[in-house]
């Protein structure tokens, strides 16, 4: 391989690089070592460029039966810190599982890669990227994930996981092959991460339901590192159920806060551009139409939010988490038939008993952590 001027070897490695070859690179670097989790100074050592491959035509499939496929789990030596990347980008691609017509899952489902951790018997998974299957067609996503490079150093356990229930001759299809990549790409980037505070791994809770009041989600308390110099909080909702009151949770826009330090900070969780940035070949329209937080066939767009003035750096910080209050009039506790929203079409039970299909139980799924800068 020809060499570029100013590189050595180890940053001219070839991006396609297996993860064995990837380490082999790395090692050329010297012995980076990496003092408490805590990201590097101007004299740090930019990375080789580096594709890792963890997941490739993986098949994800799911039976009521059994026999499922879902969940996925590799260990990848990600390259340590304190050397610095430019960008990491990861890819996501789903193909049909076979070449037959309509093959892929014919419904859009929930999906994530993540790291998981465990502390003794308790298992937590901090979602590095959600997104949202297409409807019976292949996808491919990209996302830029360089803000979490403190997560993705050394040896790390990652998860592919897709709600799917499509398998072998079923009617919604086959499932689904999957392919996930991080290319790395040497060099400094904009703003260094130096740690990544876990506030909530991937959690799910049902909205509107008045045996299951707010607060829904229990604060969390962090410290901020005291070499901080900017603090970001970054956290995925979607929302998710339908025929309810309103149409919630997938179909009603609803502002949630954060509290950090006293602060609060307010969206409303609402993705109106499905038109436009979803994939594309879906074997239904309805991808078109707004969702709360989410479009079929795309990646989720994390919630990034500056709360650096509500997070000092070396002190103790409380995060909170709350959405706005709704009650379902919609569900066999509380049952007012007309305001279920498809009463009086086709769609509609007869009932406000969950039918799971379209009248399913509204709720949101949240992660979230806040990610600390050196510069």
């Amino acid at each position: 391989m020809p060499s570029e001027p100013g590189l050595d070897a180890a940053d001219q490695y070839s991006s396609l690089a297996t993860d064995g070859e990837a380490r082999d690179a790395l090692s050329q670097k010297g012995d980076a070592t990496v003092a408490d989790g805590i990201a590097p100074d101007a004299s740090a050592t930019p990375g080789p460029n580096v594709t890792f491959n963890p997941f490739t035509g993986v098949y994800v499939f799911g039976d009521h039966e059994g026999g499922s496929q879902r969940s996925f789990d590799v260990t990848v030596d990600f390259p340590p810190m304190p050397l610095t990347y430019q960008t990491i980008t990861l890819k996501v691609g789903l193909r049909c599982p076979n070449a037959a017509v309509h093959s892929c899952d014919y419904v859009d489902q929930r999906g994530f890669v993540g790291v998981v951790q465990k502390s003794g018997n308790v298992e937590t998974v901090y979602e590095i990227q959600r997104f949202i299957t297409p409807y019976g067609s292949p996808a491919n996503f990209a996302a830029d994930v360089t803000s979490l490079r403190p997560l993705l150093s050394g040896p790390v356990v990652l998860r592919l996981w897709v709600d799917t229930w499509a398998h072998p001759g079923s009617n919604i299809g086959d499932g689904w092959r999957a392919d996930v990549t991080f290319d790395f790409a040497g060099g400094v980037p904009a703003r260094w991460p130096i740690a990544v505070l876990p506030l909530w791994g991937e959690t799910i809770f049902d909205y509107g339901d008045p045996a299951k009041p707010q607060p829904y989600i229990a604060p969390r308390e962090v410290t901020v590192p005291p070499e901080a110099k900017g603090v970001e909080l970054r956290s995925f909702i979607t929302g998710h159920g339908q025929g309810n009151s309103e149409n919630c949770g997938e179909f009603c826009p609803k502002s949630h806060a954060f509290t950090v330090g006293g602060r609060t900070f307010t969206r409303s969780v609402w993705r109106t551009d499905c038109a436009s940035t979803a994939s594309r070949n879906q074997t239904s329209n309805a991808y078109v139409y707004p969702r709360a937080g989410w479009c079929p066939g795309a990646t989720v767009l994390p919630w990034v939010e500056d709360v650096t003035a509500a997070a000092l750096a070396g002190q103790s910080t409380q995060v909170s988490y709350g959405v706005e209050p709704y009650t379902n009039t919609c569900q066999p506790s509380v049952c007012t038939l007309m305001s279920c929203a498809f009463f009086g079409t086709p769609y509609f039970n007869g009932s406000c008993i969950y039918d799971q299909q379209f009248h399913a139980v509204p709720y949101y799924v949240l992660s979230s952590m806040l990610v600390a800068y050196g510069n």
